[in-house]
């Protein structure tokens, strides 16, 4: 009966030191966890900041973009421009260098 007795307190000293680590271990894997949660929230919050970064750039190329084909309509319709301009006052320089030569003439004619 007494040795009975000993390998019942054995059993059970050793149940409690079992029970005990159980504990420690659910602990443990606690914290784990909440610091696991944590971690994600830190990198779900990072990705949501990087998209918006990301988001606000592709705004500003896209805003790039459309100014940078406005300034080259503005450029090519500024080319017109002077080109039509030379080329009406060639065309004036022209008639004034003709009629400067109908002058001349006239004036040579004339002595």
């Amino acid at each position: 009966k007494a040795l009975a007795e000993q390998r019942t307190t054995a059993v059970q000293s050793h149940l409690e030191e079992l029970q005990l680590q159980w504990e420690g271990l659910k602990q443990d894997h606690a914290l784990q966890l909440t610091d696991l949660t944590q971690q994600l929230g830190r990198v779900q919050q990072t990705a949501v900041d990087l998209q918006g970064e990301l988001d606000a750039e592709r705004h500003q190329v896209s805003e790039l973009r459309s100014q940078q084909a406005a300034d080259r309509d503005l450029a090519q319709s500024a080319l017109k421009t002077v080109k039509l301009r030379a080329q009406e006052n060639s065309e004036r320089d022209l008639a004034t260098l003709s009629t400067l030569q109908e002058t001349v003439r006239a004036l040579c004619e004339e002595v």
